[in-house]
């Protein structure tokens, strides 16, 4: 396979700046002009524009978060799209790749089937590599609306109860994960989070399945 890779790390400070600014100004333009068209048509729909604003933040904010949590050391990447927060009590939980992720990596001519076999690459990759480096009895935490309880058996993982707390986080950023997931099929996708799971393995669990993962990344790899 290819080694892409996220072209924002290679950006300088000044290239970082330029982008951060055309980022804002964007978001100015097109919040505030919708904004004054609706005010126009009627002042009593202002309360929309506060929707509007906060629908667009949470669309920006993997660009600003992810960054700085990478800089502080909060999370770590294991592979381009699969990110790992520090050990907690025993656990520690991962993410997939995010907006910020996907427009960095992704390059304008890859079709849709090509992006979704680079993530689920890079995420069985991300997980082989995050193992590998942690003791047997750690936990490992991720909640996924694509990976179905099948699946996670044969990763090593078991469903959990979902923390409410992460629902809800994931509700409030669900335009934002529809714009990601849009992103990787190249089409307008909006995922249904009633299929959203949480699952946890040991890491000695997860390691009884690495030759189904080294497989499936072989396999992964030697279609590109």
């Amino acid at each position: 396979m290819n080694s892409p890779y996220n072209r924002f790390f290679k950006f300088s400070l000044k290239e970082k700046t330029k982008f951060f600014l055309q980022l804002f100004g964007c978001l100015l333009l097109i919040v505030g002009s919708i904004s004054i068209f609706i005010i126009w048509i009627n002042p009593q729909l202002s309360f929309i524009c506060m929707f509007l604003f906060f629908f667009s933040l949470s669309i920006i904010a993997p660009f600003i978060d992810v960054p700085s949590m990478v800089k502080s050391g909060k999370i770590t990447y294991h592979s381009l799209f699969f990110l790992a927060e520090k050990e907690n009590k025993g656990v520690i939980k991962v993410h997939g790749g995010t907006l910020f992720d996907y427009y960095f990596v992704f390059q304008k001519n890859m079709k849709g089937q090509e992006r979704t076999k680079l993530v689920i690459y890079e995420y069985l990759k991300g997980l082989k590599n995050l193992i590998e480096s942690q003791n047997q009895d750690i936990i490992i935490e991720g909640t996924s609306y694509i990976i179905n309880e099948r699946t996670a058996k044969k990763l090593g993982l078991k469903k959990v109860q979902t923390n409410s707390s992460q629902l809800i986080i994931l509700i409030f950023n669900y335009f934002n994960l529809a714009m990601s997931i849009s992103l990787v099929k190249r089409k307008l996708h909006l995922p249904n989070l009633s299929n959203l799971n949480t699952y946890q393995g040991e890491v000695s669990a997860i390691k009884s399945k690495e030759v189904f993962i080294d497989k499936m990344i072989s396999r992964l790899d030697a279609n590109n």
